[in-house]
């Protein structure tokens, strides 16, 4: 049972200054394990709801948004192939950066790996590499989209970015 595990954790969350968890149900698991533990907060997914919520609605236009870190584990090759089989070439808005563990170009916000840039140029795919951006002009680019992509093939977390296109309003294939 999860719960056997958890146990040691949940007395040493007695030492932390503040908890943070992304629903209530969270919460409730964590205080039936340590009834003792104070200070947990509820951030509710990890999106920031006021900072989308303070942007107005946009007309949505004729592109496919990603954003995550330029990992090869996050699969943005598979989706520039794909994107390349479609018969209507569809832009492709990439936010984020890469690790800078490979060849890449430096922008003013974050480095690109060149493998990409190149991938997208030989099979004539519209890719826009728009690095690191601010939170409120990322929310924009979402609630502009038509569709967002994540194509995360790790076994660690996914990404929040499905999370918040769907609250943006932008329904998300992941």
């Amino acid at each position: 049972d999860w719960r056997d595990s958890w146990e040691g954790y949940a007395g040493l969350l007695e030492m932390v200054d503040k908890i943070i968890v992304n629903v209530p149900q969270t919460t409730e698991l964590l205080l039936q394990l340590n009834p003792n533990l104070k200070n947990i907060e509820l951030i509710y997914y990890g999106i920031n709801t006021e900072q989308i919520d303070a942007l107005p609605d946009f007309k949505k236009e004729d592109f496919i948004v990603w954003c995550s870190g330029i990992r090869f584990y996050k699969g943005l090759d598979f989706l520039i192939y794909a994107l390349a089989n479609l018969k209507k070439k569809i832009p492709l808005v990439v936010i984020g950066v890469g690790d800078g563990k490979e060849a890449y170009i430096p922008t003013e916000s974050g480095n690109i790996p060149v493998r990409y840039i190149d991938l997208a140029y030989q099979l004539g795919v519209p890719v826009y590499f728009l690095g690191g951006l601010e939170d409120d002009k990322k929310f924009e680019l979402i609630k502009r989209a038509k569709l967002a992509v994540i194509s995360d093939i790790s076994f660690s977390i996914h990404s929040l970015f499905c999370l918040e296109a769907v609250y943006c309003g932008t329904p998300c294939i992941t």
